[in-house]
């Protein structure tokens, strides 16, 4: 699986050879493709975890719940998220109000509510009322592996069907660019001979996904169709030396 894996990322012609001597091996393709996800997303979290959790638990100020609410701190306590533009704050206080807005993502505390403040817009969220327990950073510090193996286990739970619904968006979107190159290039091509090539396009457009796990791409999405785009461009190019016939 690893060598088709490389292919797909600079063989335009093992395009349309494997759509047409490789057909037992796409499902078996998809699945890889999944599974190296789904572990590249577990690495990617687990260093953002390692990153983040230690100093903030440092930084952490002393708050108390009781019964669903916030009671201390009496006097607004913020605490900056390492590694991310994310601040949190916690207030007790009974007339305190969510502070203004100043471009930064806000996580705010307030008695039996937690609010949060990202992208011009804010939800709210009640505590549950049976919520009770005070935090210190002796008390964080104490039990800090086992909230670091616990956000580890939940990102290999949530991630799942995150890097599942991925896998089906991008093959959808290299299938609808693949259709759209044919219609464009007035090229007669099965629809099955492009959905096959969209599924063995999740070699690039993951790899790129890979990419942005570490490295920040602006305009991400658009990154993303570019990249469907140039890859359907060659693999129509190639037909013009290589006919495809199913």
């Amino acid at each position: 699986m690893l060598k088709i894996y490389f292919k797909t990322l600079y063989s335009f012609y093992f395009y349309l050879n494997f759509t047409l001597i490789g057909h037992r091996f796409f499902l078996p393709f998809v699945l890889f493709m999944a599974f190296l996800s789904w572990m590249m997303v577990y690495l990617a979290a687990g260093m953002f975890i390692q990153k983040t959790v230690p100093p903030l638990l440092q930084n952490m100020p002393k708050v108390t719940f009781e019964n669903g609410k916030l009671t201390q701190p009496q006097a607004a306590v913020s605490v900056q998220i390492p590694n991310t533009p994310l601040r949190l704050m916690f207030d007790a206080t009974p007339k305190a109000q969510l502070p203004a807005e100043d471009g930064t993502p806000l996580l705010w505390v307030h008695q039996d509510s937690l609010y949060l403040r990202a992208n011009g817009q804010t939800s709210r969220q009640t505590l549950p009322d049976d919520l009770s327990f005070t935090t210190d950073t002796q008390t964080l510090q104490k039990y800090k592996s086992t909230l670091m193996s616990s956000l580890r286990i939940a990102v290999l739970i949530v991630s799942l069907p995150l890097i599942l619904f991925l896998i089906v968006f991008y093959i959808a979107q290299a299938y609808v660019v693949g259709v759209i190159f044919g219609y464009w290039r007035k090229v007669r091509i099965p629809r099955i001979a492009i959905f096959r090539w969209a599924l063995l396009m999740l070699g690039p457009t993951l790899t790129l996904f890979y990419i942005h796990l570490w490295v920040h791409i602006p305009l991400y999405s658009l990154a993303q169709v570019i990249l469907c785009i140039i890859y359907m461009q060659q693999i129509y190019n190639s037909l013009e030396r290589f006919p495809y016939e199913d």
